[in-house]
């Protein structure tokens, strides 16, 4: 659409220095330390709230609370 083209236009210079900052490291050793299991609820939900809260994160933390919710609609 047009104004995502404007924005993007708009970004050109940023978007042509960002790459080496956001790149994945695909060579980087990973060691696991614990389970990977996502928990279904957070492990401190009074302390996600506050920075929630204190950093302006609303949408993000209710996106990840939905996305790590047990699904009840099954």
């Amino acid at each position: 659409t047009a104004p995502v083209r404007n924005k993007l236009a708009a970004a050109a210079e940023y978007l042509g220095v960002i790459e080496p900052v956001v790149r994945v490291a695909k060579d980087a050793p990973v060691r696991m330390s614990r389970p990977d299991v996502v928990p279904s609820t957070p492990a401190d939900p009074d302390r996600l709230e506050e920075l929630s809260e204190r950093w302006g994160l609303s949408g993000s933390v209710d996106r990840l609370r939905a996305a790590i919710s047990p699904d009840d609609a099954g």
